[in-house]
């Protein structure tokens, strides 16, 4: 059975680095969703400003569509 692993938290939980040991320890890839999100999300937090459920949507889509992508390959 092919699964997807999510790993979610707050800014700055390692979230990456423990991704990052997992992919190797399962040799499986490691996609970072920070990597993922649009140009004005990246703007606003860079800003310090919090994203809303509105900023969030359009990334979530593509982490969604990145996920069933890989799960075929």
């Amino acid at each position: 059975m092919k699964k997807v692993i999510f790993l979610i938290g707050i800014f700055g939980c390692r979230k990456s680095a423990i991704g990052e040991l997992l992919s190797q320890d399962l040799n499986i890839p490691f996609f970072d969703g920070g990597d993922y999100h649009p140009k004005d999300n990246v703007d606003k937090m860079s800003s310090r400003k919090p994203l809303n459920d509105d900023d969030e949507r359009s990334w979530l889509i593509t982490l969604n569509q990145l996920s069933k992508s890989q799960l075929e390959n």
